[in-house]
């Protein structure tokens, strides 16, 4: 005959399944809420100047305006007439980095007409965190999942191949080698997602260590994992990380690896580059892919770190050297 099963141990092994079913544990990260687009109509009116310009067809386009000198807010816009009347998707803050005369700009990917991607850094100064707000949309705009990650980024943009799968660089556990600042932490950290950014989990990650004595944003990391590294995916498992690196004798060199597992693991590419030495200035290295994975874009496609520089109280797009 069965013995009755104790209240209180069904009422456990209840609250247990419960909390196996959460995510958010581990290497993943499960904050995400749904903003909706305010209804607002197209027009010809663009506040503030075009920073970014990324046509899908002859009709379809995303772009974003930046009002510096207004609300200093990103406007996510999306045209569907060839440029002649835009519509605000969404709107996106900067950061101001303590520890840096920066204003960390948000990075942008626009997948297709119906897929794209935003990354807003957010700065706490009172508690000195730093985070990574992700807005995705796989309905052309409409709505955007907004999803937290305990992490800073490294001005590049977030990469995704489909409406789900996706990609992102960061940078966190901090204080990193350089206390002072909030720009870089003790970790280089690949983040994946596989569900349109609902979860985010941690799935390479390596130390920040300087390869020069002193600081030097682009010396950061160990390549792939380092922070001049600029990725490039096309399908869920397959991509790409470049960037460049320094040896002793300060002498730049560039390097590219591969993967084939979504990330997980990265294999380097052996390449011969002619010798080339350059100043410690922070530099950009890009993925550029043709249009032909992607069919009717009239654009290449790159990344490149978006960051304004402070001087005397005014902002000003910073030169790339």
């Amino acid at each position: 005959m069965c013995k009755p099963f104790p209240t209180l141990t069904l009422l456990g092994f209840l609250l247990l399944l419960a909390s196996c079913g959460q995510q958010g544990t581990g290497n993943k990260l499960s904050t995400s809420s749904v903003v909706k687009t305010d209804n607002q109509p197209a027009t010809n009116v663009v506040a503030g100047a075009f920073t970014t310009l990324h046509m899908i067809n002859a009709m379809i386009g995303w772009a974003v305006s930046w009002d510096i000198t207004g609300s200093n807010t990103y406007t996510i816009l999306k045209t569907i007439d060839g440029g002649r009347h835009w519509k605000s998707m969404l709107q996106c803050l900067p950061t101001q980095e303590i520890g840096k005369g920066f204003i960390a700009g948000c990075s942008t990917d626009f997948h297709s007409a119906s897929v794209a991607t935003v990354v807003q850094p957010e700065y706490d100064s009172k508690t000195r965190n730093s985070r990574l707000r992700i807005l995705h949309t796989s309905d052309g705009g409409q709505t955007w999942l907004s999803s937290l990650i305990n992490a800073r980024d490294l001005q590049t943009p977030a990469v995704f191949v489909d409406d789900l799968h996706g990609w992102v660089f960061a940078t966190d556990h901090f204080p990193g080698p350089d206390p002072g600042s909030a720009y870089i932490g003790g970790q280089i950290v690949l983040y994946r997602t596989h569900d349109g950014g609902k979860t985010w989990q941690r799935i390479a990650s390596g130390p920040s260590t300087s390869q020069i004595a002193s600081t030097s944003d682009d010396a950061y990391g160990i390549p792939p994992l380092a922070a001049s590294a600029r990725m490039q995916f096309v399908t869920p498992s397959t991509g790409w990380l470049i960037g460049s690196a320094l040896h002793r004798d300060m002498s730049n060199y560039s390097w590219l690896y591969v993967t084939h597992d979504g990330g997980s693991s990265w294999h380097k590419v052996d390449l011969s580059y002619g010798g080339q030495r350059f100043s410690r200035s922070r530099r950009a290295s890009s993925l550029c892919s043709p249009a032909a994975p992607r069919p009717n874009m009239h654009e290449e496609r790159c990344s490149s770190p978006r960051r304004t520089e402070v001087r005397a109280g005014r902002a000003r797009p910073c030169r790339l050297m």
